[in-house]
């Protein structure tokens, strides 16, 4: 998936400050169960930014999945009844949040940005069309 600007730093901010301390039960969830989580986690991570187009929240929450699920942080499995379930590797989840956390651009722009970074930034990619 193809993030805007804006999208790619919610999500950043999601996996530099809040990501790691995530956890739930281990057991299979449906796909979509599993973005619905991250969006609500994702939301309440940039809720001080001010973004105002919800499908927002949602492409950088499906991203994320994606991102774990092809990392091995989310793992797959098919059931017999033909449908796909997920399922949180705890361990793997956090070494893909500790990997994401050291190859992101932006968390490394943050890194070195200072206390001011992330304001500046949301600022500066939050604005609509004419702002």
């Amino acid at each position: 998936m193809n993030l805007s600007e804006l999208e790619r730093h919610v999500l950043a901010f999601y996996i530099a400050t809040d990501a790691g301390q995530f956890s739930m039960d281990p057991r299979f969830w449906p796909y979509a169960e599993l973005v619905i989580i991250f969006e609500d986690k994702i939301r309440f991570s940039a809720q001080g930014f001010d973004i105002r187009d919800e499908e927002i929240i949602v492409n950088a929450a499906r991203a994320f999945v994606d991102l774990l699920i092809e990392r091995g942080g989310i793992s797959t499995i098919r059931s017999d009844l033909g449908g796909t379930m997920h399922r949180l590797e705890g361990k793997e989840y956090r070494e893909c949040v500790a990997w994401l956390r050291e190859s992101d651009p932006i968390i490394a722009a943050a890194k070195s940005g200072g206390s001011g970074f992330w304001p500046d930034a949301f600022t500066r990619v939050n604005r609509g069309p004419g702002e």
